[in-house]
């Protein structure tokens, strides 16, 4: 049950209330990222996979495609390479 008392915030300086809101904001990240981690493990069982759309949702790991032929030639090739 959240904490539902009644606080007089006209009374904290500038810095407190500056400090107060970081810790609300790092508090309902962490929730976010926490329900996200929890639903990918339902949805998406490959650890793998998982930490790969982690990353993906953090920026991490994309790949800039500045030229689509060259980019399909290379995926064509890799396929080719594996059969």
């Amino acid at each position: 049950m959240p904490n539902t008392t009644n606080k007089d915030y006209t009374k904290y300086s500038q810095k407190q209330l500056f400090n107060l809101i970081n810790q609300l904001e790092q508090k309902i990240s962490q929730a976010f990222d926490d329900k996200r981690g929890c639903c990918l493990g339902h949805e998406i069982p490959n650890l793998e996979t998982q930490q790969a759309i982690r990353g993906a949702l953090n920026g991490e790991n994309l790949e800039v495609i500045e030229d689509f032929s060259a980019w399909a030639n290379e995926i064509k090739k890799e396929v080719n390479a594996e059969n």
